[in-house]
């Protein structure tokens, strides 16, 4: 179900301080908090129903390499045909070959995602969301959120190129940049009389455990009468290999246009957005912002 609001996207582009779609997430972080604060300037387009950005991009609803429509809460797709039913079965025999009882790191795989005593995806709802030839990628629901499956072709047979749990998050086909958390300022409660807002902003992809310093930060803020959701995207750091520890917080204001007013402030880097309060909660603070 794809939720269709009215929206003012402003494109704000901000200097100093990612993986696309697909890339690893850093492990959560500690409470470090960068000192290095970098403010926001702001740009304004038309009020839109589309979540394209000025400059070219786009933003999308992600669950591993399960794609949608931004504000997607539901993810669809079409049920598993005869096809795509045999090459589920042909990856999960393929990973039981592999892996015995599904065991990592001294746990059993299959309990964890997908119910003790399960075979690989049972009793699960699967869907396929991404199908051509050569690729399929299925989306299942079950007692422990979303998983996805992706299966690849190699002759006659179906084998499997990737899995495991999933959760919706926003991510971002702007060229060179992936989302971040958010959370409000513990030292700067925000004033309703004022367009701008201070938060702390994290990476939620790979950064060798460094702030982006240096880097562009661009708040997508969509505004609506009673509530006020921002994404923020921040561009991926100078070369390929990057170790994924945890990520600071980091300082960054953000101008939103116009007065924030007593509007309820959503960080949207998931879905359903997360309400973010002021002072923000510890959960959030220790949780990669992945809790309210």
């Amino acid at each position: 179900m794809v939720r269709r609001t009215s929206l003012i996207v402003g494109f704000l582009m901000l200097a100093a301080a990612c993986a696309g779609p697909g890339g690893e997430v850093a492990e959560p972080p500690s409470l470090t908090i960068d000192v290095s604060t970098t403010t926001s300037t702001s740009t304004t387009v038309p009020t839109t129903t589309t979540t394209t950005l000025p400059g070219g991009g786009v933003l999308i609803a992600q669950c591993g390499r399960a794609e949608f429509a931004f504000g997607t809460i539901e993810p669809a797709g079409a049920p598993l045909d005869e096809e795509a039913q045999r090459a589920f079965d042909q990856a999960g025999e393929a990973v039981a070959d592999e892996q015995g009882p599904f065991e990592q790191d001294g746990e059993t795989v299959a309990d964890e995602w997908f119910g003790e005593g399960s075979a690989f995806g049972g009793g699960w709802e699967w869907v396929v969301v991404e199908r051509d030839d050569a690729r399929m990628v299925l989306l299942g629901e079950g007692p422990n959120g979303y998983a996805d499956v992706t299966i690849e072709r190699d002759g006659d047979t179906w084998q499997p190129a990737g899995w495991g749990g999933c959760r919706l998050i926003t991510a971002t086909t702007v060229a060179g940049f992936g989302t971040g958390a958010w959370i409000t300022d513990p030292d700067s409660p925000p004033d309703p009389q004022s367009s701008t807002l201070d938060v702390l902003v994290m990476e939620r992809a790979c950064a060798s455990g460094q702030p982006p310093v240096g880097r562009e930060i661009r708040p997508v803020v969509l505004s609506g009468e009673e509530v006020l959701e921002i994404v923020v995207l921040i561009e991926a750091p100078a070369g390929i290999a990057q170790t994924c520890q945890s990520n600071p917080w980091h300082p960054t204001t953000i101008d939103v246009g116009q007065p924030i007013g007593e509007r309820t402030l959503v960080d949207r880097h998931v879905s359903p957005g997360l309400v973010r309060p002021w002072p923000p909660t510890e959960t959030s603070m220790g949780s990669l912002g992945g809790e309210e």
